[in-house]
């Protein structure tokens, strides 16, 4: 009989330790238009005792407390606990401390070396970027202090560093660079990419569940948008929303969004937008979108991309927009 507790004990130890929440389930981090928003999920209470959670590298710890004041507002505390990294580019420890108007990030990696490199930014209440580095790679370096409105005006105009330091920080965070445009943005600018024939078929299975006469019903259908995915996007950004049932066409709106990190109401102005073009040179889930953001962006600086930079093309491009823009600001005024 103890044998049998034993192993049901260890198995539902087991199953717990299976069970660790990811970090996406707990935290919503968001970078719409160069702001960074790290708020907790309604779905889960979080309390200031740290929870354990897997984010999509490492281990972190979450947590949620409140000043003294009851109208204070909560603070949200993220920590990457340290431990083994698996690239040179990522931190050995990152630890952020969110409010609902600032962000402060700080941190640290190859600590195990006489000099290390540390990062510090904090997001202000009016969205301002101010970063602080220590490059423990050149020791010798003056530390580096930037400030910029977003960081998106940070990316545009010190896009080595962003590159080199904020990128691999947020990719450790969220498993990705949020910086980039979401698939709703580059399709919508691309309008010209057609979707695929399947995943046109397969929407096509789904809209009329959307708004069937089960709110159960909707919600699975409303899942089942979720699972196409970006390539889902693409078909779903090429219907005419003004011919479906208003419940489709707000769930599709919803849908739509949750792939969106940029705001505009007119296509043509990004696809004039040159930091815009060099993010969707970036884009991993679509060659096509690649390709058309370095030809625009090749027709309206009037100078090619180098083949052998393709691979790098949005490195390139960004390099380009910040050397123009130096230069800019470098001429004396007549």
């Amino acid at each position: 009989m103890f044998r049998i507790i034993f192993l049901v004990l260890c198995f539902g130890a087991l199953t717990a330790r299976a069970e660790t929440p990811a970090l996406s389930q707990i935290v919503r981090v968001t970078a719409i238009e160069g702001v960074l928003k790290i708020e907790p999920d309604d779905s889960y209470q979080i309390n200031p005792r740290p929870m354990v959670v897997q984010g999509p590298e490492s281990k972190w710890q979450v947590s949620i407390s409140r000043a003294a004041r009851p109208t204070a507002p909560q603070i949200l505390s993220l920590v990457r606990t340290a431990g083994g990294t698996q690239k040179p580019e990522e931190y050995w420890t990152i630890s952020i401390t969110a409010l609902s108007d600032q962000v402060n990030i700080t941190a640290a990696r190859a600590m195990r070396v006489p000099h290390a490199t540390t990062l510090r930014m904090l997001q202000r209440a009016d969205k301002s970027i101010r970063v602080n580095i220590v490059d423990g790679e050149k020791p010798e370096a003056e530390p580096i202090n930037i400030d910029a409105a977003n960081l998106l005006a940070l990316r545009a105009k010190h896009p080595d560093v962003v590159a080199r330091f904020i990128v691999p920080m947020l990719t450790q965070l969220v498993g990705e660079d949020p910086l980039l445009p979401g698939p709703a943005d580059v399709y919508r600018a691309f309008y010209e990419i057609p979707p695929q024939e399947s995943t046109v078929a397969a929407l096509q299975r789904v809209l009329p569940k959307l708004s069937a006469a089960s709110s159960q019903q909707r919600e699975a259908a409303s899942v089942e948008l979720e699972d196409l995915g970006p390539v889902g996007v693409c078909a779903a950004v090429h219907l005419d929303q003004k011919e479906l049932p208003p419940e489709t066409a707000a769930r599709i709106e919803a849908y739509l969004a949750n792939y969106s990190r940029r705001r505009f109401d007119d296509p043509q102005v990004m696809r004039d937008d040159l930091p815009f073009l060099a993010d969707c040179m970036d884009f991993a889930f679509d060659s096509r979108v690649r390709s058309a953001a370095r030809a625009r962006f090749e027709q309206l600086t009037r100078h090619a991309i180098p083949p052998a930079d393709w691979a790098h093309a949005a490195e390139y491009a960004r390099g380009q927009i910040a050397g123009s823009r130096e230069s800019r600001e470098s001429r004396p005024m007549q």
